[in-house]
């Protein structure tokens, strides 16, 4: 067994052990990991056309920036958007309006500006069919992004890849330990789930 160096698998052993409301079915489990194993998987392409991307740093900078607000888009009505004639929601919404943000000008890739981005700018980048949920948290997370940039990296997030040294554990640790809004954590049953 691979090590649990973010103790993922520690962590949700007692919600293995102890769930109410669903469980593992392990001879399907075996049999889909059966299948995999003969049968390959094959992985999705990065979708060029609503990710932003300069082949270079600045592509983990727009990473960074969409993993903050990348979380709760239950809200209803849905939260939409229309970019280049496509009608999108949830994740792929937010890929996108980040992007044309970019295609805009908006420096949404400048740590600076990030750590004091105005209420009315975020509103103006995630405009859709109706406010995203949660729209005060998602700036909370940007301001608390950029700060972080600004005063431990720089303002690099290629700084931030190069202190972990090529090991992506470390990196997720780093990110998690230095930054609340990505220390995503749970309880249950007085248990903290990671």
């Amino acid at each position: 067994m691979m090590p649990d160096r973010l103790g993922v698998l520690s962590s949700t052993r007692y919600v293995i052990d102890h769930a109410r409301h669903v469980h593992l079915a392990v001879d399907r489990l075996r049999a889909v990991c059966s299948d995999i194993a003969r049968t390959g998987v094959s992985l999705p392409q990065w979708n060029r056309e609503l990710h932003w991307s300069d082949g270079e740093e600045e592509t983990a900078m727009y990473i960074f920036v969409l993993d903050s607000l990348n979380f709760c888009f239950w809200g209803e009505p849905r939260w939409m958007i229309t970019y280049k004639q496509q009608t999108l929601d949830g994740y792929w919404a937010l890929a996108a309006s980040l992007r044309r943000a970019v295609e805009e000008g908006v420096p949404i890739l400048d740590a600076s500006y990030l750590a004091e981005m105005p209420e009315r700018d975020l509103a103006h980048v995630l405009r859709g069919t109706t406010t995203i949920p949660l729209f005060a948290e998602r700036l909370a997370h940007l301001h608390e992004l950029g700060r972080w940039l600004v005063s431990a990296y720089n303002g690099q997030c290629g700084e931030v890849v190069r202190s972990a040294c090529g090991d992506a554990v470390a990196l997720v640790q780093r990110v998690v330990s230095e930054l609340s809004s990505f220390n995503d954590i749970a309880h249950y049953d007085d248990h903290v789930v990671r």
